[in-house]
């Protein structure tokens, strides 16, 4: 019996015959890939929102063997945060979403991280500023991951160090920077690519 899923693209790429290859996080928590067959050169179909960040819904059947990818039975838009006059920033807080699944491809239970990113999408997309969601992004994937304290109550925090927990103020101002310090709670680009950097170094 086919199943019916919804799906998170991860990545999009072209294939030879004019069909698009893209990888998904499903709402069950596993990586599924997919063949759009000959979306590229269709005049019905468009291939605009099959991209980074959409949300379909794929009805399927089970692969043949472990890594191939199927052709959906069905593919029906969810969510897309795409327009036609495409926003800049929009696009990088997308890719900046979407990117850090790269670092739960041997997790166990990614169902969390489905619901987590779908919000995140679906808040950036209405937001006219976007890094407050990309922040509380961040820090709740590395709780997903279980690598982020619990802040104790009553305790005031200025910086988080990511190899050895929460830090006071009076910590910051006598310990030597370490290389994977954020602010906290955790603001900025800059705090976000020092977290890519932590996970990379994993």
């Amino acid at each position: 019996m086919p199943t019916r899923l919804k799906a998170i693209i991860l990545k999009k790429k072209p294939s030879g015959d004019e069909s698009l290859y893209i990888d998904t996080l499903l709402e069950n928590g596993e990586f599924g890939g997919f063949k759009i067959p000959g979306i590229l050169k269709s005049a019905k179909r468009s291939s605009f929102h099959f991209a980074p960040g959409a949300i379909y819904e794929m009805i399927f059947s089970a692969a043949a063997s472990p890594g191939q990818r199927v052709i959906p039975k069905s593919s029906e838009l969810i969510f897309s945060p795409f327009s036609e006059s495409q926003d800049y920033q929009l696009l990088t807080a997308i890719a900046e979403i979407v990117q850090i699944a790269e670092f739960v491809k041997g997790a166990p239970d990614n169902a969390a991280l489905f619901e987590l990113m779908a919000d995140t999408l679906e808040n950036v997309a209405r937001a006219q500023q976007a890094d407050k969601y990309l922040d509380d992004y961040y820090w709740n994937f590395l709780s997903f991951l279980g690598l982020a304290a619990e802040a104790e109550p009553d305790m005031a925090y200025a910086a988080y160090d990511l190899a050895t927990g929460f830090l006071t103020q009076r910590e910051v101002s006598e310990k030597p920077r370490g290389d994977f310090w954020l602010p906290y709670p955790v603001q900025g680009a800059a705090a976000r690519e020092t977290i890519r950097r932590y996970l990379k170094s994993l």
